[in-house]
């Protein structure tokens, strides 16, 4: 028999086993659901990877994934170096992650900020030694409008960018004090991009902490945050970037890197597993491994909302944007050469990920994968319009003076690539029963709007968004519910109106209508017989003029997309040629429509003819010459 106290000592055992039994077969069940759900999480997004990457014919891509402080997901696809078969490796490849850089910038000034070095309020120029920015508005300029893209510096592509890599990056004192753009709009009005307004950032960082701009990213960023596997900017010889691809006619063509000359808004490279450590002190407020970059509430302000023309419009924080479809989700995006980055956060699930390719592809895969891992996750990405009730048409505004074509307010007025800016247009016409027509590039934004309050209109059918906004100085913008840094449009002046609305039109209309006419006269010329010898010349004369009105024409759509400026470089002096045969060709017919007209050989309505041709001729002399081609 068993005695009472053996028999407890047996229980007790007999407990102790049940329990350690329980614990144990618990582990491997609780190990498996969260390995479950990643599993998913990494087929979701593989799948989606390799079929976009194959349709879109990118070589390679890295990704990586941030939820709760853990990485959940690291992975490369494809090659860095198709010619060597180099696959993307997510711990040493690394990819040029263009403006993504700017949030890197941003957090550089709010440390000088929280050192009392700089305050985000204060006149920029109050800071500068070498150069001040030429601003006549009563306005100062801050940093705070630098950091929010509200600065009103005009676009501009000189000191940009360059074909040649240096070994270090050049200065941006001297970069800078030679290209820096005026303020062409008061400060703090609406959201214009401006890569200028960040490599002044970057500049007054360097004023007060008296270090290279480079060189203080490296020691206070890259180190505390263990980016082993990042550098400032690219050198020659660099090996360990993955090559930059363009895929033309079936074939992956490698393209050379550039260099960034306003590096702070664009000229890192790092990993997926770098950019893994940068997620983490963003969603844990600025802290990595108890090393804290930033304070609690400035590692806040950088995502928070600090601008927006609208309370319904998504805004800008301190570097980062809110996502249009969902303002909850601060972003960035990044574009250099051929490279396309993302990083993306949602800090109520502690998720974010990064994401960088090496072939162009207009974006889509980058703005495909935010559907997929959200949408794993079930963050919604609607834009929800159920907070904005459409007001009745009772209550309208008068809006008229708003009728026109916008652009966007981020473009060169001047120097040879003006074209750009007045290429993609939206026309809005405002309606009696307070309803608003647009009329778009993007058919998204096409449609019907509604009345939804002070100078706030709904697209009832997708939720789209319009808000119409004047300035001090009486201009007009449209502010659309889109991605942030391209959500301001402002409208023509009265001489580019008149220059795109009509001149245009009827310069290159006129040019195809004559060419026709032309191809026409020909084969009944040769059923009818000679003309006499004014009529000859005067019809090759119009002839020649329509055609090199339509080579001029193909010109200009050449300077407007060729990315080589070398090639931008000889299509200018192509139009200078054809402007000069143009004006030759105008002399010439202007001579022999005289003399017919003297002997009375025309009639009335070839008079009229060649008299529109003519004009034709002149309104592309004109209009090249707006277009700054000369």
């Amino acid at each position: 028999m068993i005695s009472n106290r053996g028999f407890r000592r047996f229980l007790a055992l007999v407990m102790i086993v049940m329990v350690s039994i329980t614990s144990i077969s618990c582990l491997p069940i609780a190990a498996y659901a969260e390995n479950e759900e990643n599993q998913e999480l990494h087929s979701k997004v593989d799948a989606y990877m390799e079929q976009t990457m194959a349709d879109q014919h990118i070589a390679g891509a890295t990704l990586v994934i941030v939820k709760d402080g853990q990485i959940v997901m690291k992975q490369g696809y494809g090659y860095a170096d198709i010619e060597n078969q180099k696959l993307v490796d997510p711990n040493v490849t690394m990819f040029r992650i263009g403006s993504v850089s700017k949030v890197l910038t941003a957090i550089a000034a709010l440390q000088q900020v929280e050192q009392e070095s700089l305050r985000l309020d204060q006149d920029v120029n109050a800071y500068l030694s070498d150069f001040k920015v030429n601003n006549p508005y009563t306005t100062p300029l801050t940093l705070s409008h630098l950091l929010t893209h509200t600065s009103g510096l005009s676009e501009r592509l000189d000191g940009v960018y360059s074909e040649v890599l240096t070994e270090e990056p050049v200065p941006l004192s001297q970069t800078l004090k030679q290209h820096m753009p005026a303020v062409v709009r008061p400060p703090g009005e609406v959201i214009q991009y401006s890569n200028f307004g960040y490599a002044l950032v970057g500049h007054l960082v360097e004023q007060a902490s008296g270090e290279p701009f480079d060189q203080y990213v490296k020691e206070h960023l890259f180190q505390p945050l263990e980016m082993d596997n990042t550098i400032y900017s690219i050198s020659p010889g660099e090996s360990r970037v993955s090559k930059g691809y363009s895929y033309e006619n079936g074939n992956y063509v490698v393209e050379p890197y550039g260099n960034i000359l306003v590096h702070p808004a664009g000229s890192i490279a790092s990993t997926a597993s770098d950019m893994g450590n940068f997620l983490q002190s963003q969603l844990q407020n600025g802290t990595y491994k108890n090393k804290q970059i930033l304070n609690r509430e400035t590692a806040l302000d950088i995502r928070k909302r600090q601008f927006t023309v609208q309370e319904t419009m998504p805004g800008y924080g301190y570097g980062y944007y809110e996502n249009f479809k969902n303002p909850k989700i601060p972003t960035h995006d990044g574009d250099v050469d051929t490279f396309t980055s993302q990083l993306s956060l949602y800090p109520e699930a502690n998720l974010g990920y990064f994401i960088s390719y090496n072939t162009l592809d207009d974006g889509k895969l980058r703005d495909g994968i935010e559907n997929v891992i959200y949408g794993h996750y079930g963050v919604g990405l609607d834009q929800d319009t159920s907070s904005i009730g459409l007001e009745n048409p009772s209550q309208v505004e008068d809006i008229h003076s708003y009728n026109g074509s916008y652009v966007f307010a981020q473009r060169l007025k001047e120097g040879p690539l003006k074209s750009r800016g007045l290429f993609l247009k939206v026309k809005i016409k405002a309606t009696d029963d307070g309803t608003m027509k647009v009329r778009a590039f993007d058919s998204s934004v096409s449609g019907e709007y509604r009345h939804a309050g002070d100078h706030l209109y709904i697209n009832a059918d997708n939720g789209r968004r319009l808000y119409l906004k004047q300035d001090l100085e009486g201009k007009h913008y449209l502010i659309i519910n889109q991605k942030v840094p391209m959500q301001t449009l402002e409208k023509l002046d009265s001489i580019e109106a008149f220059m795109e609305g009509i001149i245009r039109p009827f310069v290159f209309g006129m040019a195809v209508i004559a060419f026709l006419v032309g191809i026409v006269q020909f084969f009944r010329r040769k059923r009818k017989g000679n003309l006499d010898a004014a009529a000859r010349r005067a019809r090759q004369s119009s002839n020649m003029l329509s055609v090199l009105t339509l080579v001029l024409g193909i010109c200009i759509i050449l300077v407007m997309l060729t990315t080589s400026d070398s090639f931008r470089g000889n299509v200018l002096v192509a139009v200078m040629v054809i402007s000069i045969l143009i004006l030759i060709a105008l002399i010439r017919l202007s001579i022999y429509l005289l003399k017919m007209i003297h002997h009375r050989q025309i009639s009335w309505l070839g008079c009229i003819y060649y008299t529109l041709s003519m004009l034709s001729g002149c309104g592309a002399l004109v209009y090249a010459a707006f277009l700054d081609l000369y």
